[in-house]
């Protein structure tokens, strides 16, 4: 049987390996497995030799019997070579497997998919003859007479099938790890796992041809309509897949040799399953999985079927989620899964640092929501969220002196100018919203009835021609532009444009206290105050790791050179050089003597701390310290 003599091939190539590996003295001083490629290498070689001796077009026409006819043994283990281990287990099932294997794409050549087939065969002529013939050669005069099932199951995944053929199959999250065990063994030993993990494969390809398609130049038309025409197949067969069926099939099929981590997938309690499942923990995973989806609106099932592959593949997280210019790469999910757990930042909300664009302000607010939820209030954007968080608290604690982001018009009546301040955008019940504002300065300047509001609207969603638009109040925002502190809008009443109204945008504000006579009014010391915190300085490891042993919902924030904290992304290019970076910390991990920090910066997402050696986050400090008109050491607990 064809499954016993792959196996056979397999051992007799890895003995002759390991004889290779005591003859030959430069390959056995390295190690066998260290130079597995160079038997790879080798052995293609040999291969693509033998080839030569053959052209590609016999039609077997002087095959005496079909049963006599083998492939070359070169030829298999050129398969065994280049095909990725995990499919060769349903190499395994009878003799006809192997050629489901490679009619779904999975079984490869020195070079990719297989196009010629190399056989053995005795002909009519009772000679014993070695030829080269095509794939389709092959499958017609061989494979669909020796194999006639292999025929029904390439049919029933056919575009015009595969439908109707899912429908009859389960894909679903099993019930428990026993039934799960069984079920990786029955897809073992079933012809048809071949061609679910070509739909794994179909689905899988769809970014990189996308990619392709977009790097391809268009004089390049061929190239071009050949990638175009394989995208369209590739999402048709994902259209009849939902994203529960996806995760099933992408675990499966890169854990066919590993039924424990095909079952650990399901059943092992990794963060992303618990995140899948906790409200509090929702936020930490849904903008990953809005992102890998490419839909805001998720069922739990979606997000089960997400977190299983955050689970499963690791590399999705580094570029996850959505970007708006935050620190990228990420941690990869296992790490990020690992940070998480250790976490004790209030972080059930999501904001968008590049759409702050102020460092300062970002911390802060993660702070104040970190020790109140008083002034955290639902907004129309994550920047309006953030910097009404910011505004409201600093009204409080400060008389919003912090805030110098204000709408100004001249009033006649006073002949003077008045100000408001403003954030871009509207929160819940806030006096600070746009529109609130808007709304008050076109009371006092243009008639507006108090009845009357103002709506905002993103500059592509205005249409003039609308009925809608043609009486009221509308502010048009080009959403691209907008931060915290600036933005692009036109003020439409009555179909007219109102002039006159002046944005002024100076945010100055002290995060940590820069002077003696001012310190009082830093963003660190209001927040001690309003909150009644004690504030401690974290000198050294030991510090820190009191800190949290003590005060576990404490947590730790400061300003260091960015430079110095984070190299991969900041580069030094003069002497002296410091971009302040405010963070907070709240985790640690030691391993034999060694410490870490848990840390988000204010350029990192919310949701993906990162871990940083303690040893750059002591130089970033002490860089910091050094240029610092007080010597402040910009390490502190809060708690």
């Amino acid at each position: 049987m064809l499954h016993r003599y792959l196996t056979n091939q397999l051992t007799k190539i890895l003995a002759g390996a390991f004889v290779l590996s005591l003859l030959s003295p430069s390959f056995a001083q390295t190690g066998f497995y260290s130079n597995f490629k160079t038997l790879i290498e080798i052995q293609d070689d040999n291969f693509q030799k033998k080839l030569k001796n053959f052209k590609s077009g016999s039609n077997l026409n002087d095959l005496a019997d079909i049963k006599s006819l083998d492939l070359d043994e070169d030829f298999i283990g050129s398969i065994i070579f280049h095909t990725p281990s995990r499919y060769m287990s349903l190499a395994n099932i009878d003799s006809c497997s192997l050629y489901d294997l490679i009619l779904a794409g999975l079984a490869k050549g020195p070079n990719g998919e297989i196009q010629n087939f190399l056989v053995r065969y005795r002909t009519k002529g009772e000679i014993l003859k070695t030829a080269l013939i095509s794939k389709k050669t092959f499958y017609e005069e061989v494979v669909y007479k020796r194999c006639p099932n292999v025929v029904k199951f390439q049919k029933y995944f056919d575009l015009k099938n595969v439908k109707s053929t899912l429908k009859s199959l389960s894909l679903s999250f099993p019930k428990n790890e026993r039934t799960c065990q069984a079920e990786h063994e029955k897809h073992l030993n079933d012809h048809k796992t071949a061609y679910l993990c070509f739909l794994s494969d179909q689905v899988k390809s769809i970014p990189r041809l996308e990619k392709e398609i977009q790097l391809t130049p268009k004089k390049n038309y061929k190239k071009l309509t050949t990638l175009k025409r394989e995208l369209r197949v590739a999402k048709k067969y994902k259209s009849h897949l939902n994203p529960e069926a996806i995760g099933y099939l992408d675990n499966l099929c890169q854990n066919l040799d590993r039924p424990k981590l095909f079952c650990d997938g399901f059943f092992k309690q990794s963060f992303w399953k618990k995140a899948a499942e906790s409200k509090n923990l929702e936020p930490f995973i849904k903008s990953s999985c809005q992102s890998i989806l490419k839909k805001m609106n998720i069922t739990p099932s979606e997000l089960k079927s997400c977190a299983q592959k955050l689970s499963s593949q690791p590399q999705v997280c580094l570029f996850s989620g959505f970007q708006d210019g935050i620190l990228t790469p990420k941690p990869n999910c296992e790490t990020l899964g690992i940070n998480l757990k250790q976490t004790t930042l209030r972080a059930n909300y999501n904001d968008c640092p590049a759409r702050v664009a102020n460092d300062a302000v970002i911390n802060t607010a993660r702070i104040i929501n970190h020790f109140s939820s008083e002034f955290s209030k639902t907004a129309s954007s994550c920047q309006a969220q953030t910097s009404n968080t910011f505004v409201e608290f600093n009204q409080v604690a400060n008389e919003g002196r912090a805030w110098n982001v204000k709408l100004c018009y001249d009033d006649k009546l006073k002949a003077t100018e008045v100000c408001h301040p403003v954030i871009f955008g509207d929160a819940k019940d806030s006096q600070f919203s746009m529109s609130k504002v808007v709304e008050k300065i076109l009371s006092r300047t243009k008639g507006l009835s108090k009845n009357q509001v103002c709506r905002t609207v993103g500059s592509n969603d205005y249409k003039p021609s609308l009925l809608e638009f043609k009486n009221g109040c509308f502010i048009v925002v080009d959403s691209q532009s907008c931060t915290s502190t600036s933005c692009d809008y036109k003020i439409i009443f009555d179909q007219l444009e109102v002039d006159g109204i002046r944005q002024v945008s100076d945010v100055k504000f002290d995060y940590l206290p820069r002077d003696f006579s001012t310190q009082s009014f830093s963003q660190a010391k209001l927040i001690e105050k309003e909150f009644k915190l004690t504030s401690k300085p974290i000198l050294n490891t030991s510090f820190l790791k009191r800190s949290f042993e003590i005060h576990p919902e404490g947590i730790i924030h400061g300003v260091a050179c960015a430079e110095d904290l984070l190299p991969e992304f900041f580069s030094k290019k003069v002497i002296n050089q410091c971009l302040p970076i405010p963070f907070i910390v709240d985790g640690f991990k030691e391993d034999k003597g060694n410490y870490a920090v848990i840390i988000r910066t204010a350029r990192d997402s919310l949701h993906a701390p990162r871990l940083v050696p303690w040893a750059h986050l002591f130089s970033a400090l002490k860089d910091y310290q050094r240029l610092h008109p007080l010597d402040y050491w910009g390490l502190h607990v809060l708690y």
